[in-house]
């Protein structure tokens, strides 16, 4: 692991690494979507956009504060924790439309999205509601802040917010995959996806939620191994197995 000084500038390197690499795999994706039979590059493409336009927001503010590492110390940031799970979400649709094509239907999808709905609308009623009041947004600065702060409507609209990314993360794995499918591709590289999905979502509430500079480090590695063997399985994999035999 780097030293501690040089993490955050590490950090946002691999954060405009990603935005031209997530970038380039989403118009890849979007690009050849019609190549396969189902709506999973579609998802994938989706959540390849997001990390994009995240990577770059993230940039974007942190530059505008004046202070790289004084804005990677505030934690639980209600916005960014809140629409993250929009690209778990993508990832986990991208899964089950392989592994079960057209399962995923909108009455489901709301069903699915429903805790995230829930806390989403609560947290922007309450911030709408508490407008311009100095006292309405707790800073926290570090995760020791937050039990004695627990109490707090906002604070805890943050963590059950920050919480819920880790089980949307890991029901990725209790996705069981069609006989059809696994003759046909295989679970190898899906199961390496699905397991590299499960680690972001850790990764992620530690690192970006909870503002943990060498796990944020980790959780952008992560993010760069999970989104090459999605490329790399939808290039080489996929492609070949849709080849007709001879």
């Amino acid at each position: 692991m780097p030293d501690n000084q040089n993490v955050p500038f590490l950090i946002y390197i691999l954060l405009a690494m990603h935005f031209v690499w997530f970038f380039v795999e989403a118009t890849w994706l979007f690009s050849h979507y019609r190549e396969q039979q189902d709506r999973s590059r579609i998802f994938a493409g989706a959540a390849s956009l997001f990390g994009a336009i995240g990577s770059l927001f993230f940039i974007v503010i942190a530059m505008s504060s004046g202070d790289l590492v004084g804005f990677t110390k505030t934690i639980l940031q209600p916005y960014p924790v809140m629409l993250i799970t929009v690209a778990v979400l993508l990832l986990m649709l991208y899964v089950l439309e392989i592994e079960r094509p057209g399962w995923m239907t909108l009455r489901r999808l709301v069903l699915i999205m429903l805790p995230w709905i829930v806390l989403s609308l609560t947290w922007i009623i309450y911030h709408v509601i508490h407008l311009g009041q100095i006292d309405a947004m707790t800073h926290l600065t570090s995760y020791e802040q937050i039990p004695a702060n627990i109490h707090k409507t906002d604070v805890l609209l943050r963590v059950l917010m920050a919480a819920i990314h880790v089980p949307y993360g890991f029901a990725i794995l209790l996705v069981r995959p069609d006989p059809e499918v696994c003759k046909t591709i295989g679970t190898g590289w899906l199961w390496w996806i699905k397991i590299m999905s499960a680690t972001s979502s850790v990764t992620f509430v530690l690192g970006l939620g909870l503002r943990i500079a060498s796990v944020l480090f980790a959780h952008l590695i992560v993010l760069d191994i999970l989104f090459v063997l999605i490329f790399v399985f939808e290039a080489a994999i996929r492609n070949r197995s849709a080849e007709p035999s001879n």
